[in-house]
Order: structure tokens, then C-alpha cells, then sequence
């Protein structure tokens, strides 16, 4: 049987070890930034559980709570923008600017 501790300890790692480690994968996160991919998975997780009609512009001052201080609602947007097809089909894409 699973405990809460086991629970605990699952969606702790999940939410920041594992969003991390997946956003450097996936190129997400391609260099040092305070919106991290624990910061972002965090953000839109609890953000749309609260409110799930949520905007990116609702999600915004979230992210800046959850430690992502200098987090714009457009640099959420874009993000979301850019990978969006790659998290659906399980694909990392470079984004070309």
C-alpha cells in the first residue's frame, strides 16, 4: 500500500527533479533562467488547478510566486508557443530565432 509520505515524496521529485530535467531535454530550458521547468510545470499545474478558465496572463503573477521573479505572462506565452507540439507528441524541437 502507498503512503501519503510515498505520495508526497513522488509528487515532490515530480515537480521539480523530473520538470527540470525534462525541460533541459526537450530544450525547453536551454540556458540558466528563473523560469525553470519545475517553476513552469508548477505554475501551469496549480495555476489551472485553482482556475482552470486560467489565462497565461492570470498564470503570470503565479509563476513570479512560485520563484520565477522576472516571469512575464509573454515569456510564458512563448514558451508554451514553442513547445507546445513537442510536449504533445513527446518530441524535443529546437526553436530558431
Amino acid at each position: 500500500m502507498t503512503s501519503v509520505a510515498d505520495v508526497t515524496h513522488a509528487l515532490q521529485v515530480l515537480f521539480t527533479t523530473t520538470a527540470d530535467h525534462l525541460a533541459r531535454r526537450t530544450g525547453f530550458v536551454q540556458r540558466a533562467s528563473k523560469l525553470t521547468g519545475a517553476a513552469f510545470a508548477q505554475t501551469l499545474v496549480f495555476g489551472w488547478l485553482a482556475n482552470p478558465q486560467a489565462s497565461v496572463e492570470a498564470l503570470a503573477p503565479a509563476a513570479a510566486a512560485g520563484g520565477a521573479r522576472s516571469a512575464r505572462k509573454d515569456a510564458i506565452s512563448a514558451s508554451r508557443r514553442r513547445r507546445r507540439s513537442s510536449w504533445k507528441t513527446g518530441s524535443p524541437q529546437r526553436c530558431r530565432r
